[in-house]
């Protein structure tokens, strides 16, 4: 996301809403944005809030400054109770969390923070007691204290413990990254109690989950270490995943040596030879990879995939060279869509090193397909006549684009170039037509607001007052919005852009309700209430927890629209403006609608 649209949004974001900030908000700021020395300094010396004392805490804890974070995160736990005198053991510490005393929005998250701590120190019992203080209303809070609690267990000897708590959260669990860290837990365990065999299954269950994750590489290179060194052959019902694991974990050699395992059953084998040729390619054996495709030389419709599997490999792996050449050779068996993807990679690439003949290429491919490989081939045959002062041949094909992509991803900077020729040609009415499209068609891109920047000092605010005023009472409503919208470049005062809205009507509808939802934070998921509980997440600044706890929600459609409606209800009410432009961002892509910035107010600051 580009600057101007970054700032459009930042507009959107802030006044959107029918409330203002929220005052007030200096604590969320030092938690969001500080250095922690600037915290240290500013906080330690002051009257504290259980709020103030767990901002001062992480600070500590982030400084090192161990000891002085668990005073204060023990400080964070009670509402309106705290104490100089606290001992910083981990017996006075536990006693002292335990008191009768009304605990703070912030207790589970700061008896977190001192359990992990103590575990630095070693204190695997109290570490036990520390995490069964915690309730479940968090989801991912719960999830990392059932870690810990059962890595402490594992380390005071109760093994039998610890996999049960394991196990628990197997099935509290569902999601594939939380079950795979909890079988790579579980199989770490087993390794350490020499457990070999029973390690490799609870790899592989992670591996099984989905080869391409970072869970997943990490089982993978396990297993083969535990292969290698303790000499115990890797099941051939495991061959498959595990070496498409490795080559994900660019363990390419290892990946070979399964996925040519004579024992790798027959049922894997035709998958499993598309990554043999990854792996091959990797390994800079090129000779090895024809023979494996040529046996298929007769069947071109298991020959073409094939070859386009190579084509990519050594396109990624920056061989782009020999990737054209196979990429011919995919163009020449006829076969769709193999032929449509090479030939544009082929041609764009051509295009982009300004190869012999590239524009004849870019021509052909724009007369054979309609895709956005074709809108980017008319970019770039306008772009060449642009570098040459060619307007007649750009505009041309400016215009062939837009007729063809009149709603493609590259139709404002058509529309633009357009714009700028006419203007050349003194062609004013035309570009005065183009600036209306752009505004109208491309009103969340970054050369619409350029154009509007460029432009507006030129033009009169009472003209376009009065050309408002009559567009909206002939219900011309394109035209209104485009007038509006210059309006609203040039306007500090919300009152009058209030009353064009009104005006606009149901042309904003969409984007009212997104603003109403944001403004009542109306939540109708199972997320409901654990997005209630960002409130305190955000107001002490901690980015960290607000990234934990997204992990675990649920994240269907409607999950999503809560938890982004929710993001910008909060990052608004306490300033956190990055987190709030992209979360009403993926709201408006939720609902397939643009990023409708120009109806809607303006920054006064």
């Amino acid at each position: 996301m580009n600057f101007q649209t970054t700032l459009a949004l930042l507009f959107f974001f802030l006044f959107a809403c029918t409330e203002a900030p929220t005052e007030g908000n200096h604590l969320a700021q030092l938690g969001f944005y500080a250095g922690n020395d600037q915290v240290h300094e500013e906080l330690s010396a002051k009257k504290k809030t259980c709020y103030e004392y767990f901002v001062l805490a992480r600070a500590c804890k982030d400084k090192k400054l161990y000891k002085e974070a668990i005073f204060n995160f023990a400080n964070s736990c009670f509402a309106s109770y705290s104490t100089d005198k606290l001992t910083l053991y981990a017996s006075p510490v536990y006693r002292f969390i335990k008191g009768f005393h009304v605990k703070s929005p912030l207790y589970d998250e700061a008896v977190f923070e001192i359990a992990g701590l103590f575990m630095q120190y070693r204190e695997y019992p109290y570490v036990i007691k520390f995490c069964d203080c915690i309730s479940q209303d968090l989801p991912g809070l719960w999830y990392e204290s059932r870690l810990l609690k059962a890595l402490s267990l594992a380390e005071t000897g109760k093994t039998g413990q610890s996999f049960e708590v394991y196990s628990d959260l197997l099935k509290e669990y569902k999601q594939a990254p939380q079950q795979q860290l909890v079988y790579i837990k579980m199989a770490s365990l087993s390794e350490k109690l020499e457990k070999h065999d029973t390690a490799l299954k609870q790899y592989y269950q992670a591996v099984t989950l989905g080869t391409g994750s970072w869970e997943a590489q990490l089982a993978g290179k396990r297993m083969i270490f535990i292969s290698k060194t303790k000499g115990l052959p890797i099941n051939p019902l495991f061959l498959s995943k595990t070496g498409k694991s490795l080559y994900h974990a660019g363990e390419y050699q290892n990946a070979l040596t399964l996925l040519t395992d004579q024992n790798l059953p027959a049922e894997d084998k035709d998958e499993s030879l598309t990554y043999i040729i990854r792996c091959l390619v990797r390994l800079n054996k090129e000779n090895q990879v024809a023979p494996l495709i040529r046996k298929h030389l007769t069947d071109k419709k298991i020959l073409t995939p094939l070859l386009m599997i190579h084509a990519d490999e050594l396109w990624d792996a920056g061989k782009r060279n020999s990737a054209a050449a196979v990429y011919n050779e995919i163009i020449s068996t006829g076969i769709e869509p193999y032929k449509q993807q090479a030939l544009g990679r082929i041609t764009l690439y051509l295009a982009e090193k300004k190869a012999q003949n590239y524009k004849l290429l870019l021509i052909k491919y724009n007369s054979t397909y309609t895709d956005p490989t074709g809108e980017l081939c008319f970019w770039y045959l306008a772009k060449g006549a642009l570098e040459i002062n060619n307007y007649t041949n750009a505009a041309e094909y400016l215009e062939e684009s837009l007729k063809k992509y009149p709603q493609g991803s590259g139709a404002d900077r058509c529309r633009f170039w357009l714009y700028k020729i006419s203007m050349k040609r003194n062609n004013k009415d035309v570009a005065a037509g183009l600036f209306m499209e752009m505004i109208v068609n491309n009103p969340d891109s970054s050369y619409t607001w350029q154009l509007i920047q460029d432009e507006i000092s030129t033009m009169n605010p009472a003209e376009l007052e009065q050309h408002f005023n009559e567009a909206a009472a002939r219900d011309r409503t394109e035209e209104a919005r485009y007038y509006h919208s210059l309006l609203y470049a040039t306007e500090k005062d919300r009152a009058p852009r209030d009353e064009r809205l009104k005006a606009l009507g149901d042309s904003i509808e969409p984007y009212s309700v997104i603003e109403q939802k944001i403004s009542s934070l109306e939540l109708s998921t199972n997320n409901r209430k654990n997005l209630l509980q960002f409130d305190r997440i955000f107001k002490t600044g901690n980015m960290e927890a607000l990234t934990r706890e997204l992990r675990f929600l649920a994240d269907d459609e409607v999950g999503k629209s809560d938890i982004y409606c929710a993001l910008a209800h909060y990052a608004r009410k306490f300033g956190h403006y990055y987190v709030g432009v992209n979360a009403v961002q993926e709201l408006l892509k939720l609902r397939g609608l643009k990023e409708l910035i120009i109806a809607f107010g303006r920054s006064q600051v």
